[in-house]
């Protein structure tokens, strides 16, 4: 498993470490959480899909 690509001296370069939810248990962490000033949710999207 993992993910193997070409990059340059110089590319950045990152490791995604979260966890890795459904748009529904997105919907519900943020509903529970949004007055935690200390949690942010994030979504990817690659060729019009969610991720």
């Amino acid at each position: 498993r993992g993910v193997f690509t070409d990059f340059d001296k110089g590319d950045f370069l990152l490791e995604y470490r979260g966890d890795l939810i459904s748009t529904e248990e997105c919907e519900r962490r943020q509903r529970t959480y949004r007055d935690d000033l200390k949690v942010f949710t994030f979504e990817f999207r690659f060729n019009g899909k969610f991720l």
